[in-house]
């Protein structure tokens, strides 16, 4: 699943986040995100680009949920779940609260992963629990 995540309310910076990856696969401003989804196709019938970003300006995110659920990306969730590359550190994964969203996706448009992922807070999980 890949949706849109507005980074914050204040601020003209989206990330396309994959489950996937547990991780984002573009970042840029409103613009350029617009400009990339146009390119890369359709996500669904009722999912135009310009819907994806108006949901993620008004919620958060681009995710749709059921009523009651906090959806994916959303001002009110938590944060998110992200796969490390640098495996040596013990687990692959660490959790990024989500106010610290825009600087972690800034940090990954510079391709500055030490700098991303010292913004994770360490994600303990016990074996078999993914």
């Amino acid at each position: 699943m890949q949706i849109i995540v507005k980074a914050a309310r204040d601020q003209d910076l989206y990330v396309e986040w994959s489950s996937n990856v547990d991780g984002p696969t573009f970042v840029g401003t409103r613009a350029e995100t617009a400009a990339y989804l146009a390119s890369t196709g359709p996500t669904g019938p009722s999912d135009s680009v310009e819907d994806r970003l108006a949901r993620a300006d008004r919620t958060g995110t681009s995710a749709k949920s059921m009523p009651g659920e906090v959806p994916t990306g959303a001002w009110e969730d938590s944060g998110f779940v992200v796969a490390r590359d640098d495996v040596e550190v013990g687990t692959p994964f660490g959790w990024l609260p989500r106010g610290r969203l825009g600087a972690f996706a800034h940090a990954c448009a510079r391709d500055d992963a030490p700098a991303a992922y010292a913004l994770l807070d360490p994600f303990d999980v016990s074996p078999g629990q993914l």
